[in-house]
């Protein structure tokens, strides 16, 4: 019994270290959508980049629950406004939005994503 417990515990903990499910490389399906890739790294950090020339954008995210990821961010060229987006996936599909607006539909291309420091 003292072993059933020990195992569930260590699930149970090795669960909760498990990245969101929002986590990863995303990249548009459309390749006219204005934000052609999304980076949501493990360290609640995100990026992406709108525009023609391209605008970058940093974020902090956070998941909502387990399908949805909310991002704070600033653009490059305008760091002291920040704008809300969201993330919600099914797998390895997420639409991407500002406010209700959808911006992209996205497709997961890496589940390891890494921002430079």
């Amino acid at each position: 019994m003292r072993l059933f417990f020990l195992l569930a515990s260590a699930s149970l903990l090795l669960a909760g270290c498990a990245p969101h499910p929002a986590s990863g490389v995303w990249q548009a399906v459309d390749p006219q959508a204005p934000v052609q890739r999304l980076v949501l790294a493990f360290n609640g950090r995100a990026l992406f980049a709108t525009g023609t020339p391209p605008v970058e954008w940093h974020c902090f995210w956070s998941g909502r629950d387990a399908r949805e990821a909310s991002l704070a961010c600033t653009a490059a060229d305008r760091p002291k406004t920040v704008v809300n987006y969201r993330l919600v996936s099914s797998g390895d599909q997420a639409d991407f939005y500002r406010g209700e607006q959808l911006l992209a539909h996205l497709k997961r291309i890496d589940a390891n994503p890494k921002l430079a420091e």
